[in-house]
């Protein structure tokens, strides 16, 4: 019964951008460029899309005479000729990016930074194929260019709605995806798979509008998995290059290779072609949307994101013999150098940042990120990695007052605890043990300006011993979590007292 407001609240949304008076022209022009046609009458089909669209048989022409896909350098004036060297996969891809931009940007200029975000996700994911021999190529390019949909959607037809959700984000320190539920009743990616759903978008491109965590102990088995873990690794790098502080962003490309980098077979120098490759050809479909793009301080963005990354390489095969220790302190190196940093003031990303460094590096099987509630009486679990994390999280909700176990003790008495195998038997019985029953598990408590705010939970099922170096890594990950937190809260303080003056 309480679910019902909320699927009323994005029945309204679907409902109030379908009767925007530009939205059904462009789910017409989307559902045309990505109808499924067979041999020949694909290629015709294609080319009477592109026709109707001046700006699209434009861009059309100009990519397919470039030096990259023209190899005889005789010009190519005929739209069916483009499309046959190209491919209508190719093609399809390139029109669907060029009715996008066109429409938001007509819409609402505002959002060309999320388009530029998508479009550049969308090359980063068909570069990645590219590089790992993916056949797919313009498949991964769709999947990475619609992975932010639902937020484009929310931003163009609820601008109140998106602003409201990024500053309680923001100002709560709560994941995005939670700010959303509360404040519409239903998240990016929801609204995402019900829009592509309608214009009859591949399954495997709804399939990948997820913000699920991607890690893999092992080479994707499936074409789905490859496709998966391409989108996340796009969606990520764009975030990390593009959303981030240059300090920040090489911190977090280094985590997400070590991810990522060894199952992908992707190295630093991949990513830096990856990247430049990807910015230069969207430049160059904002250039053909005569669409202004800062090209230059893109370039030099990247530049700084990447300029140290080549430092510190991408294990070989052998790095699966690391000894725990040494994973964990290479990944505390990366984190502490982004906290570090005074310009490193997204909190989020700095407690995925250590919750991923914990995750690997133990390597656990759940790693959850905890805070007390307003009044101070219960630990809510808020995010984190691991399989059936979202349920875990759900279950995390635990009384710190007038209790007995081992959330409580953390809490209360500032104390880690870390449980190494089944014969520690202190809080048997509790609903802790009932509900969490991994043997080897730790709750360390947050602290932020002398106060207990939260805690970092980790557990494994197999009960392996670790040393005091693997306990102190994972101890100073959580020092520097604390130190984030405490200077956020200080910036808040500052913020407020100044705003009162």
């Amino acid at each position: 019964m309480g679910e019902e407001p909320h699927i009323d609240k994005f029945d309204e949304f679907l409902e109030e951008i379908s009767k925007a008076p530009e939205f059904p022209a462009l789910s017409q022009s989307i559902e045309e460029v990505m109808l499924q046609v067979d041999n020949e009458a694909s290629i015709q089909h294609i080319t009477n899309v592109i026709l109707k669209d001046y700006s699209l048989t434009l861009r059309i022409l100009r990519t397919s005479n470039s030096a990259l896909h023209n190899r005889s350098g005789r010009p190519i004036r005929s739209v069916s000729h483009a499309v046959a060297l190209l491919g209508v996969e190719a093609v399809r891809q390139m029109a669907t990016s060029v009715v996008l931009l066109e429409h938001f940007h007509k819409v609402s200029p505002g959002l060309k930074e999320l388009i530029l975000m998508s479009l550049l996700s969308a090359n980063h994911a068909r570069e990645v194929a590219r590089h790992i021999q993916f056949p797919g190529k313009e498949e991964a390019y769709l999947c990475g260019m619609f992975r932010n949909l639902g937020e484009i959607l929310v931003a163009c037809y609820h601008p109140r709605g998106y602003a409201a959700v990024l500053l309680r984000a923001h100002e709560d320190r709560i994941p995005v995806a939670q700010a959303c539920q509360e404040i519409l009743g239903f998240d990016y990616d929801k609204a995402g798979r019900a829009v592509a759903e309608r214009w009859h978008l591949p399954l495997s491109v709804r399939e990948c509008m997820s913000d699920r965590v991607v890690r893999l102990r092992r080479a994707p088995a499936t074409a789905a998995e490859r496709l998966e873990a391409i989108t996340h690794f796009a969606d990520k790098l764009t975030t990390a290059v593009y959303r981030r502080e240059p300090s920040g962003a090489r911190a977090s490309v280094n985590l997400l290779l070590n991810s990522l980098g060894p199952v992908l077979n992707l190295t630093h120098q991949n990513v830096r072609e990856i990247v430049e490759h990807s910015l230069q050809e969207t430049h160059e479909v904002f250039h053909a949307m005569s669409v202004p793009l800062d090209h230059l301080r893109l370039k030099r963005q990247t530049d700084a994101a990447l300029e140290q990354i080549e430092e510190e390489p991408v294990e070989d095969s052998g790095a699966e013999k690391e000894s725990e220790p040494e994973t964990l302190a290479s990944l505390l190196r990366d984190v502490t150098a982004h906290v570090n940093q005074d310009t490193a003031d997204d909190l989020r990303a700095t407690t995925l940042m250590v919750m991923e460094a914990l995750y690997r590096g133990g390597p656990f099987d759940q790693v959850l990120f905890a805070l007390l509630d307003p009044k101070g009486r219960r630990l809510v679990g808020k995010l984190g990695f691991g399989e059936a994390i979202e349920t875990a999280i759900k279950n995390f909700d635990f009384p710190v007052t007038g209790a007995y176990g081992p959330v409580a003790t953390a809490v209360l008495k500032r104390m880690d605890i870390f449980v190494p195998g089944p014969r520690d038997r202190r809080w048997e019985g509790t609903r802790f043990t009932q509900v969490f029953t991994a043997p080897l598990f730790g709750i360390f408590p947050l602290v932020a300006g002398g106060v207990v705010v939260g805690c970092l939970y980790f557990d494994r099922a197999e009960p392996k011993p670790f040393d005091s170096a693997a306990l102190a890594a994972i101890g100073a990950l959580r020092d520097q979590l604390c130190r984030a937190l405490t200077r956020k809260s200080a910036r808040t303080v500052l913020t407020t007292a100044g705003a009162s003056r």
